[in-house]
């Protein structure tokens, strides 16, 4: 999608069915549950997705507040330019009331200054962090160190790839509550929900 110029179009299609399941599910009684979409740097960076976003949620009559927006570790903070880019979108993200989470943190290029620079509501923690974190010490200290970090910061923390219950324990011990994977769920649609 990069290569043929079509990440916007990925992007507004991933916005469109993003808001749909939210208003499928809360016209199912589901009024708490918070529904995310990935949107790349080239995204974020126009001042059009923030205001096609907003229509949007105005035109299903949902909350923002349960909507977040996941961007990618490596593509918010790949060069000084994409920094000020991000902080920008966030701040409009932000401004309109939208959840924005950090993805794949832990592998990429974010640097702690920036985690704090950028003000992300939630980090997502790359799946290559826990595994085998029942069982390496060297993991557990990181990602502890990162759970540590994020309460500082007052930021959630999902932990992904999570698929087993031994994995699950693990990070609930090192005092993570949230995780995305299989041990919660195999992907469904929407309506299987």
């Amino acid at each position: 999608a990069l290569e043929m110029n079509m990440m916007r179009e990925l992007d507004l299609a991933a916005m469109h069915a993003c808001t749909r399941a939210l208003a499928m599910l809360r016209a199912q009684g589901f009024m708490s549950l918070i529904v995310g979409f990935n949107a790349s740097s080239q995204t974020l960076a126009r001042e059009s997705f923030v205001n096609r976003l907003e229509w949007e949620l105005d035109r299903l009559n949902l909350p923002a507040e349960k909507v977040a927006v996941e961007a990618q570790e490596n593509a918010v903070v790949a060069s000084s330019g994409a920094i000020r880019e991000s902080e920008a979108a966030i701040s409009r993200l932000k401004n309109l009331g939208v959840r924005v989470a950090l993805d794949d943190f832990g592998v990429g290029y974010a640097g702690l200054a920036h985690l704090a620079k950028l003000e992300f509501n939630a980090v997502k923690t790359d799946r290559t962090l826990i595994q085998d974190i029942a069982v390496n010490p060297s993991r557990r200290k990181i990602f502890e160190t990162i759970v540590d970090l994020c309460a500082t910061l007052e930021i959630r923390l999902i932990a992904k790839g999570v698929e087993d219950e031994e994995t699950a324990r693990a990070v609930s011990d090192l005092g993570c509550n949230l995780v995305q994977g299989y041990v919660a769920s195999a992907p469904l649609r929407v309506s299987d929900l």
